[in-house]
């Protein structure tokens, strides 16, 4: 008797992929986004064919997917199952995003790496705060005035804005003139005027101090007169 055998060579190794280097683009200032050509992959299998290649992102808790296109490259070795993973155009907001990029061959095995792209907003705020105003002493003598109450309609184009203030010069119940969120007074400071700054930030600060050049080139500056 005839007897037949099937014997089967599969190919279960993922396709590497030769993943872009960060990338760091400024935003268009008049939609607030970046419009980005996303950088090309060389896509590498040890058996098969290349059958696609996608990028994958997360936008405002939404799945983001565009779909790349393969194409041969110059310097190719023919004998090898290299390929030129093509990716388009797309949009994408202030800010720090993970990119993943996937790709599969034609036995179905899929291999992926990432990469952050930053949009980054380089104009900063315009800062806008009443350049007098007159507060009052508590009755224990004593009070506090967070920086975002000295704020008078300061504004970003495109990312909220942070708040730090500080003193011009130390007075009797300061003394330090650190960037921070509170001004602090007490009665020795009754019928003074002070002069403060308040600095509008267009990216995050921490709580607390922060030093003189913290998020250069993200804020603008307000003076203003104090009258207890």
């Amino acid at each position: 008797d005839l007897l037949l055998q099937n014997i089967y060579i599969l190919d279960e190794a993922s396709p590497t992929i030769a993943c872009p280097a960060s990338l760091f683009i400024t935003v268009n200032a008049d939609t607030c986004h970046g419009v980005v050509d996303l950088p090309d992959a060389v896509l590498n299998d040890a058996c098969s064919q290349m059958a696609s290649f996608q990028a994958f992102w997360d936008e405002d808790g939404l799945s983001k997917t565009l779909t790349g296109s393969l194409a041969d490259f110059s310097g190719n070795d023919p004998s090898s199952f290299d390929t030129l993973g093509v990716m388009g155009t797309a949009v994408f907001p202030v800010g720090t995003t993970t990119i993943s990029y996937v790709a599969e061959d034609s036995c179905g095995n899929i291999g992926d790496c990432t990469f952050n792209l930053t949009v980054a907003d380089m104009v900063p705020p315009v800062a806008k705060c009443d350049t007098f105003s007159t507060f009052q002493l508590l009755e224990d003598g004593t009070l506090a005035i967070g920086a975002s109450a000295l704020d008078n309609a300061s504004s970003d184009a495109c990312t909220p804005i942070a708040f730090k203030v500080r003193f011009l010069e130390t007075s009797a119940c300061l003394f330090d003139t650190l960037w921070t969120d509170t001004l602090r007074f007490c009665c020795l400071n009754q019928d003074d005027t002070l002069g403060a700054v308040l600095r509008v930030y267009d990216i995050p600060v921490p709580n607390g101090t922060v030093s003189n050049t913290f998020g250069s080139g993200h804020f603008s500056d307000c003076a203003l007169k104090i009258v207890i």
